[in-house]
């Protein structure tokens, strides 16, 4: 009887041990346990591990598609991208397991708040035309291009983050401006200011007119007349828009010369040296006209360009009292102290030589807008 009462509660003991591991193992598995329930990512992104315990069989489904999950049979590999938004972000990672209750797993990822650098001037001015400028951007994020006018284009090369910047032309009367904006990613956002002139005041423009040249002295017949007025007049065309013009009627009727326009220094250089005019006579022989710079106490003379720059001042001539300003040419450059005309070849002799006929300007001179 003993053994057999032994055997009982033997059996009855395994029994109640078997009964209290089932009742054991079925709380566990409605449990789950996760290592953390939080994890923090910067904007750059990265990986984290996350523990999972669970004796049954469990899911994972995360509520965004910018988060990556990688189970294991204990674990989760979670990886998250670089955030190129300009918001914090949140995702929610919730972990299953039949009849156990869910756990969640919250993922924290830090907005873009890199920075962007405008390689720039702070304002940068068009001419009235179609003009066009480039400047690049030097980011640690994101951004975006925009201008605030529609008369201004702002085109981003996504390759190397080059900006083009172009303007239609200004046909108004007044000059105008507007903003080009970078934006960052986080919502911040710089801008340069760009102006635009109206043709009305594009010097390019200003320099073409009908004009006569004033010297304060000047040579005719070879001999110095001391006195001070107008010798020739001249008419200045456009050529090539931005960069040339065309000068006729200089000294003599009939002359062609060509000028260059500095758009940077704002200038006008008419180039001397070159023939601006050529004379045929009935026997065979010619004469070629170039500008030049004579000294008339020697027999040399010089071909520099000759340079003038946009003003205002008087009329000598019309108005001595300075009474009402006008537009000017002034010379700044090219003369050297020497004399301002044509010098002629001739094919007959070969030779090179003034006309006696001709005015030459010595001296200060500036060239006086004649429609005034």
């Amino acid at each position: 009887m003993l053994k057999k009462t032994v055997y009982i509660l033997a059996t009855a003991c395994l029994m109640v041990c078997a009964s209290g591991c089932n009742k054991s193992r079925t709380e566990i598995a409605d449990v789950i346990v996760l290592s953390r329930t939080e994890v923090a990512f910067s904007q750059a992104g990265g990986n984290a591990i996350i523990g999972v315990g669970s004796l049954s069989a469990w899911t994972a489904d995360c509520n965004e598609d910018w988060v990556s999950l990688t189970p294991s049979a204990n674990a989760i590999a979670v990886s998250v991208p670089t955030n190129i938004s300009s918001q914090k972000r949140i995702a929610k990672v919730e972990v299953s397991s039949g009849n156990a209750a869910p756990q969640v797993l919250t993922i924290i990822q830090s907005a873009d708040m890199g920075i962007a650098v405008i390689n720039a001037p702070e304002s940068i001015e068009l001419d009235s035309e179609v003009d066009s400028v480039y400047f690049s951007v030097d980011a640690t994020c994101s951004w975006t291009v925009e201008s605030e006018a529609d008369w201004l284009t702002a085109v981003k090369d996504e390759k190397t983050g080059v900006v083009k910047v172009k303007s239609v032309p200004n046909e108004g009367e007044e000059d105008r401006s507007a903003a080009v904006k970078i934006k960052k990613s986080n919502g911040e956002s710089s801008s340069i200011t760009v102006s635009q002139i109206c043709r009305a005041n594009n010097p390019y423009f200003n320099f073409i007119g009908e004009y006569d040249l004033y010297a304060e002295n000047w040579y005719h017949g070879g001999q110095a007349t001391g006195v001070p007025g107008k010798g020739t007049s001249c008419t200045i065309e456009a050529k090539e828009y931005g960069k040339s013009f065309i000068i006729k009627d200089l000294f003599y009727a009939g002359t062609v010369n060509e000028a260059t326009y500095d758009k940077k220094e704002g200038t006008l250089s008419i180039m001397t040296g070159k023939a601006c005019l050529e004379i045929d006579s009935s026997d065979g022989s010619f004469t070629l006209f170039y500008l030049a710079e004579p000294d008339f106490d020697g027999t040399s003379f010089e071909t520099n360009n000759v340079v003038c720059k946009l003003g205002t001042g008087y009329d000598e001539i019309k108005d001595p009292g300075h009474e009402k300003e006008v537009k000017t040419l002034e010379v700044i450059r090219g003369i050297n102290g020497r004399s301002f005309g044509l010098v002629a070849y001739f094919s007959s002799g070969q030779n090179y030589g003034y006309l006696s006929d001709l005015f030459y300007a010595s001296g200060e001179m500036y060239f006086v807008d004649r429609t005034n």
